[in-house]
């Protein structure tokens, strides 16, 4: 469930990122969720590129982070990968 400001979409949650959601991170203009199974899932705005998930950030993530304009994955590994 998500509320308040949301001229670019950020507080409606698409359907698959409403169950096995393991942490959010939240921009300005964007959301970010972690998936149980290490994808990441993100919407809102698709300026700056902000909710396209790049294809080696779609599995295997175990953190996330989002800023005003910016999204970022860790990796079991260590690495870390901005994919906007």
């Amino acid at each position: 469930m998500a509320w308040g400001f949301s001229e670019f979409g950020q507080t409606a949650i698409p359907i698959h990122a409403q169950s096995d959601v393991r942490a959010i991170a939240l921009g300005a203009t964007h959301a970010v969720a972690l998936k149980r199974d290490g994808s990441v899932v993100s919407w809102g705005t698709t300026n700056f590129g902000l909710i396209a998930v790049q294809l080696d950030a779609q599995s295997g993530v175990t953190a996330i982070a989002a800023g005003f304009d910016y999204t970022m994955v860790l990796f079991g590994n260590g690495q870390m990968v901005p994919v906007s």
